[in-house]
């Protein structure tokens, strides 16, 4: 079975570039997510987050969401 695509985060893109080149040699499309990684000879897009925005979305879930001992770490 051969993917249409794949979606990657990369963390080490550097060491990751090698194997997404391999996807690309075989017509598999790239999507970046949060990190550029240079020299991928495919990637279709680059996905960035508003790392803000989410902070903000994430918190208010919490208060939202509290912990039975309503405790939270500073």
């Amino acid at each position: 079975m051969k993917p249409a695509g794949m979606i990657v985060f990369p963390a080490g893109p550097a060491a990751q570039t090698p194997v997404m080149n391999q996807a690309c040699d075989k017509g598999v499309k790239i999507v970046i997510m949060d990190s550029p990684a240079t020299g991928v000879r495919c990637a279709s897009t680059l996905v960035g987050a508003d790392h803000y925005q989410l902070g903000a979305i994430v918190g208010k879930w919490l208060v939202d969401h509290p912990t039975p001992s309503k405790e939270s770490a500073s």
